[in-house]
């Protein structure tokens, strides 16, 4: 009787070791028409300029939207706030961008973008608020991600980002502050 429950044992193992896995084709994210996600990091933003350089530890928030022009290439527009709170304190960038998404291979990724940034602050004391914004300026954004999960219309992904907004009275002023945003984070897209 043991014999026969190690030989049955075995053969069930055996059968189930067999057993093909499904073909790549349907593991393969399927990339055409529509995309749209979100995704959240952590990093800093700095402000630059000749008589300036401060950092600030920041969190961030992502969306995006986009079509895919090819099976390996979209066209995005995307949106991204960094913010840095301190007790009363709270200061901001936000960049948006058009651009293009590139996966290097079934995972890699590279994006770039051309848009606007904003940048500003809100103070509030106990007896003051105090607030100020930036006009829209030129602004930029580059990333680069590995998609770390992959389902048919799904994925999750590891992200670097960097994005600079470039202020002043106007573009070519001496006086110009470039506030910068990097961050590592984790994003959320379907197809």
């Amino acid at each position: 009787m043991r014999l026969a429950s190690v030989v049955l044992l075995l053969g069930l193992s055996t059968a189930s070791w067999a057993q093909t896995p499904p073909p790549v084709e349907a593991r393969r994210v399927v990339r055409e028409g529509l995309v749209f996600g979100f995704g959240a990091g952590l990093g800093s933003m700095i402000a630059d300029c000749d008589e300036c350089r401060s950092t600030f530890e920041a969190f961030g928030l992502d969306a995006h939207i986009g079509w895919m022009l090819a099976p390996r290439l979209a066209l995005v527009l995307d949106s991204w706030a960094m913010a840095h709170v301190e007790d009363f304190l709270v200061v901001y960038q936000h960049i948006a961008t058009l651009g293009l998404t590139w996966w290097a291979t079934p995972r890699l990724w590279v994006q770039g973008g051309l848009g606007y940034a904003s940048a500003g602050y809100h103070w509030s004391g106990i007896f003051a608020e105090r607030e100020d914004r930036t006009a829209f300026r030129p602004g930029f954004l580059v990333g680069i991600g590995y998609e770390l999960h992959q389902t048919r219309h799904f994925t999750i992904d590891a992200r670097l980002r960097y994005g600079t907004g470039t202020y002043g009275e106007h573009v070519g002023d001496d006086y110009v502050v470039r506030g910068h945003s990097i961050a590592l984070g984790v994003g959320f897209s379907w197809y």
